[in-house]
């Protein structure tokens, strides 16, 4: 149920985010798919900034859906009472937005990703191994952030949100940042660095680790949540697949979704937790880590036959 109504949610945004007129008058609320048995979907209901102009009660019209880039659905059982909201990133308007799934989509809450000095608390270090702002740079944490995907742990707990990148690094070579996000209040708990332009978030089946996958420079790394408590998350290991990416040859004009080196992306734990699968869809293959042994096997797909290297 949850993954149709999260297909049914992604069929409305991505609609309306790529349609060339106002959406109401290019797909009608209600309109079912065709030709599979297997999976049917149900255009439901629609988020969007397009147009204000409602011809259906399951329209809405918020101008916080600003360059929606994912969506997720929380659902659990909290003193006997459900709990189902969805959250959705606005990419470019810089906040996740937090609707009621219990009560027609109503908005009950939107995250902002702007922050000040005001909000040093949040920052428990500023600086990444491994990377380094570029000379001059103060006030780094106070920035804005782009986010990108999403996912949940410590039981539903967290909601973990990265950064495309900071607003004042347009090419994404510096250190970007992740949000960390109580769900219950809906406030951010945490905000950790990250490497430059990280995509993809995943946590493990075990509640012990949380993966960020870093399209930006071919890097993967690893953060142990396993004490369930913010202030302690850690990062454990940091993984590099084939070459790090060099950052310093970018032109101004440069296309950071295309010059992406491997262009790390899809990112999978097995259900026993102990491999974690990243695709490259800027190589080909999968990189497959070892997470107890902190090492990496990558896995190419080649025609006809299959090659594995250490």
């Amino acid at each position: 149920m949850k993954k149709f109504l999260l297909l049914c949610f992604l069929f409305a945004l991505l609609g309306s985010s790529y349609a060339q007129q106002p959406p109401l008058k290019k797909v009608r609320i209600g309109v079912q798919s065709i030709g599979s048995p297997e999976v049917k979907l149900k255009l439901v209901a629609r988020l969007q900034a397009l147009d204000s102009t409602r011809l259906n009660k399951n329209d809405f019209y918020d101008k916080a859906i600003y360059s929606p880039k994912s969506v997720h659905i929380l659902e659990k059982t909290v003193n006997g009472k459900n709990i189902k909201k969805l959250y959705v990133n606005s990419l470019e308007g810089g906040q996740t937005v937090v609707y009621d799934m219990n009560d027609s989509l109503k908005k009950i809450a939107v995250i902002s990703h702007t922050f000040t000095k005001t909000d040093s608390v949040l920052f428990q270090e500023t600086n990444f191994r491994g990377y380094s702002f570029k000379p001059g740079r103060t006030d780094t944490n106070v920035f804005t952030g782009k986010p990108v995907e999403m996912c949940l742990s410590n039981n539903d707990k967290y909601l973990w949100v990265p950064y495309y990148r900071r607003d004042y690094d347009p090419l994404a070579q510096e250190p970007s940042a992740m949000a960390i996000i109580d769900v219950d209040s809906d406030k951010i708990v945490r905000v950790m660095p990250t490497a430059p332009l990280p995509k993809m978030v995943a946590c493990s089946q075990d509640d012990k680790y949380i993966s960020v996958t870093n399209w930006g420079d071919n890097t993967v790394h690893l953060i142990d949540i396993s004490s369930g408590d913010p202030k302690q998350f850690q990062y454990v290991a940091h993984f590099v697949v084939d070459y790090k990416l060099n950052l310093d040859n970018f032109g101004k004009k440069v296309d950071r979704d295309v010059a992406c080196g491997l262009c790390l992306r899809g990112t999978v734990f097995t259900p026993d937790s102990n491999y974690l699968f990243v695709g490259r869809m800027g190589g080909g293959g999968i990189a497959i880590f070892d997470i107890k042994a902190k090492n990496t096997w990558v896995v190419y797909l080649v025609p006809k036959k299959m090659c594995a290297t250490w």
